[in-house]
């Protein structure tokens, strides 16, 4: 099992490397794009360098879906491609772009300081071994399973895999060179250039010291930080975000501006499919701006970005819908003329969306805006912080007084409240979790910061230290009481004090780190068991535990309503799942007791996983499986 971890992880400094020409491969790309493609110019370099990476991120993305379909991925081919954009692009503006950036710290000491340290302080846990569950299940296994199978085929025992994947996509691009630690790492410096972004983006409409304040409130935010801790791919669509809504201020009106916006939000939207309602954050704020320029040919402005938004986004909904008939895959099975097996598989990954998370109701509507404060057991977990609240406050003060003035339906301030209450309804309605509202944090600390400079510079510092003194006693309170009971953002924050401690573990006790992260007694130590007990190039099926990427030998999920290749909907008796295991030539089993699993239904799925497993414990007394291995609630089975 050592030896199967050690081909994965290819050392911290090298990944580091491998991030670094990455990232300038980026800049190359969206430079090259911007420069001769479109001959967009900014106003500042660094704004337009970070757009340039932003849009960078998306066009190598681009690069490795067309390259993977064609099978012509390989680690050569990888160094050749961030090679030539590196040398083309980024070296050529290596000059400027670094008086550019002495430049900005010169002016802006403070928050340099301040980045620097969340920089240094986050590396730590961004070079650990990914332990999370989705990164074990797809953000990070997918990847490396695309590069075992050689092609970016949608796996019919892995539903996520039918996603549009774009950050997924950038994951394997540096995996292949840059082992395991290169999707962490490159999520932990797009959070960098997000927190830069918002920075800059805030400047012109403040003090120094408020937009400071706002910045650093939203990097302490406890969704934010919490989110760092992972993969979390929602940083891309922030990132993008952000970037659009710089590149519509900081350039003359254009419709080339315009198709770029697109682009860029086809970004938003080959993250996840839920990125449209962030795209069209986007839209308003690009429609603010643009509209009056473009009198009488407002269809033209919906068109220019549609056309971008449709250039960039689509081929990452061709992928699964050339391979599965469906480019929502597995989601609206029934609308694409799916089989049974798959409008079953899109009924139970609809519930897992929305069964776990929110509140459905009118009454819910009206108190989810508060209870996001401080409430995750009714979302994903995670909350927004009682700070919260006091900026959605300030906020609708704002609101009021423009009211007051006359001002509130002016075009150039209406688009932020359009933009908030579009937003919230969109993700009322879709999957109530938390983790998708980052640009709603967002635009609500904007509204709050039109809200504070709209006071005096005393009523400014002193709104300030109140808020300041709320951050800390939400940050307080509840009391520490031994490692696992603690405020949201004092647990963050040892997490990662603590993995730095943790990096001591790399790469000989990789196997000790892994079982005291996952917190999950037997699960490690089913794949360890997997590496001693079966033979090399053993065909094993995961049954109710799909966490692949660190499994030794070749895998496949066969939870049922999981994913449609195996056993949805479940077997009618004992001997046809076990033929179907010798059809398919599965010559172990791993069956897990995870109780981790966030994603759990009950009710009749509940019932037909115990039909399920008395169909295997029948299958152990009629020696058809020989249990070789237990641990816990896991189970290793040979097929005989």
């Amino acid at each position: 099992m050592q030896f199967f971890l050690d081909n994965m992880y290819h050392g911290a400094f090298f990944s580091l490397f491998v991030l670094c020409l990455f990232v300038l491969a980026s800049y190359g790309a969206g430079y090259l794009f911007n420069r001769y493609v479109l001959k967009i110019r900014f106003r500042r370099i660094l704004t337009g360098a970070i757009i340039d990476v932003a849009l960078g991120f998306n066009l190598l993305a681009l690069s490795a879906l067309v390259m993977g379909s064609l099978k012509l991925l390989n680690p050569i081919s990888i160094w050749i491609l961030l090679g030539l954009f590196a040398s083309a692009g980024g070296c050529l503006r290596i000059v400027p772009l670094v008086k550019a950036k002495l430049t900005f710290f010169r002016k802006n000491i403070i928050f340099s300081i301040i980045l620097i340290g969340v920089a240094l302080f986050t590396l730590g846990s961004a070079l650990c071994m990914p332990y999370v569950w989705d990164e074990l299940t797809y953000h990070i296994a997918l990847p490396f399973r695309w590069i075992a199978a050689g092609s970016l085929e949608v796996f019919e025992d892995n539903a996520f895999s039918g996603f549009p994947a774009l950050p997924q996509l950038l994951f394997r691009l540096g995996c292949q060179n840059g082992g395991i630690l290169f999707p962490r790492l490159l999520v932990w410096s797009t959070y960098l250039f997000l927190f830069t972004a918002i920075y800059i983006y805030l400047k012109p409409y403040a003090h120094r010291f408020v937009v400071l304040f706002m910045t650093f409130m939203f990097i302490a935010n406890p969704l934010v930080i919490n989110m760092m801790r992972s993969t979390y791919v929602e940083v891309f669509i922030m990132f993008n975000m952000i970037t659009a809504l710089l590149l519509i201020r900081e350039t003359k009106s254009s419709w080339k501006t315009i198709f770029l916006c697109g682009i860029i939000s086809g970004g938003i939207v080959a993250t996840k499919l839920t990125g449209i309602g962030v795209a069209a954050i986007v839209f308003i704020f690009l429609w603010s701006k643009y509209q009056k320029s473009f009198t009488g040919r407002r269809s033209a402005l919906f068109i220019y970005f549609t056309l971008g938004g449709i250039c960039m986004a689509l081929p990452f909904y061709l992928r699964p819908w050339l391979l599965t008939g469906n480019p929502f895959y597995p989601f609206l099975a029934s609308w694409f003329g799916g089989s049974e097996t798959e409008i079953l598989v899109a009924k139970y990954h609809y519930l897992m969306a929305n069964t776990h998370f929110g509140l459905r109701s009118i009454l819910g509507f009206f108190t989810i805006f508060i209870l996001i404060a401080f409430d995750g057991r009714a979302f994903d977990g995670m909350i927004l912080g009682w700070t919260f609240i006091p900026f959605a406050l300030l906020g609708t003060w704002w609101l009021r007084n423009l009211r007051d003035e006359g001002k509130l339906f002016w075009r150039k301030k209406i688009y932020l409240p359009v933009a908030i209450i579009f937003y919230y309804f969109f993700w009322f309605m879709t999957s109530q979790q938390t983790r998708f509202l980052q640009p709603l944090l967002f635009l609500v600390l904007l509204a709050a910061v039109h809200g504070i400079r709209k006071l005096e510079i005393k009523g400014q510092r002193n709104t300030i230290i109140i808020l300041m003194l709320i951050g800390v006693g939400c940050f307080l309170y509840p009391p520490v009481k031994g490692y696992s009971i603690g405020s949201t953002p004092w647990l963050a924050v040892r997490h990662f004090s603590v993995a730095w401690r943790g990096l001591r573990y790399f790469p000989k006790h990789s196997m000790e780190f892994l079982k005291a992260a996952v917190r999950d007694p037997g699960y490690i130590e089913s794949m360890a068991a997997l590496a001693e007990k079966t033979p090399p190039d053993s065909k094993v099926m995961l049954l109710y535990e799909r966490r692949g990427l660190y499994c030794p030998r070749p895998y496949v999920v066969g939870t049922p309503y999981w994913q449609v290749k195996y056993n949805t909907p479940v077997p009618a008796n004992p001997s046809e799942f076990y033929n179907s295991l010798r059809k398919d030539k599965i010559q172990y089993v791993i069956l897990g007791g995870t109780v981790k699993n966030p994603d759990e239904l009950g009710g009749k799925y509940l019932k037909k996983k115990e039909q399920f497993m008395n169909q295997i414990s029948y299958l152990v007394r009629r020696k058809k499986l020989s249990i070789i291995w237990v641990q816990g609630n896991y189970f290793l089975c040979r097929v005989l």
